[in-house]
């Protein structure tokens, strides 16, 4: 694994990665993360099997602005703005019904697609350069507690990393699905914060 500095010339080494359909590590707003290309479904095979996860649980994108986003999905609703408003850039993750075109292997069982907008820095500089999203999901294998520095990335098959120093005491993001209002999983937003961001 290639460890590099979060300057422009580590961004690109590791958007070299994604088009090569391999595996970065980099820092985002919760903890370390790892990406692919999501539209590369060899890449995203090869993370699952690095990770020992579970096909089954499907993978979450970040973007780098709100345009990404369109990419894989069509005209928000009313209480996806209100959410978007609230909170992007952040740490809240949001299941939207896909555009045409988007692959199955990105859906969860409801046919949704989860993706947030990252209010990280490094991880929005990388979607930048990309351009588009990117494949984010923790840095570990599954059951393992996810990586909070650079040296703690220890993912056989990662080839880049970037060093972004320490992420902070936080937790995941949380996943909010926006048709049913269901908290599918608790982190750093918590439901009385999105509650609060609807009926404002």
């Amino acid at each position: 694994m290639l460890t590099v500095s979060s300057d422009d010339a580590g961004i690109d080494k590791a958007v070299d990665a994604l088009r090569a359909g391999q595996i970065i590590a980099y820092p985002t707003e919760t903890v370390y993360g790892l990406g692919v290309d999501p539209e590369n479904e060899t890449a995203i095979n090869a993370l699952y099997d690095v990770k020992g996860r579970e096909l089954e649980k499907k993978l979450i994108l970040i973007v780098s602005s709100v345009d990404q986003l369109q990419r894989y999905v069509d005209d928000l609703s009313e209480t996806e703005e209100k959410l978007v408003r609230s909170f992007w850039p952040g740490p809240l993750s949001l299941l939207f019904s896909p555009s045409a075109g988007t692959p199955d292997y990105l859906l969860g069982d409801t046919g949704k697609i989860c993706i947030r907008q990252t209010s990280d820095s490094v991880a929005a500089s990388i979607c930048e350069s990309f351009g588009r999203a990117i494949v984010s999901t923790s840095a570990n294998l599954s059951g393992n507690d996810p990586a909070k520095n650079a040296g703690s990335v220890e993912v056989p098959g990662v080839v880049v990393c970037i060093d972004g120093g320490e992420s902070g005491d936080v937790s995941p993001s949380t996943i909010y699905d926006t048709e049913t209002g269901a908290v599918i999983r608790h982190g750093e937003i918590s439901a009385e914060m999105i509650e609060k961001a609807l009926v404002t």
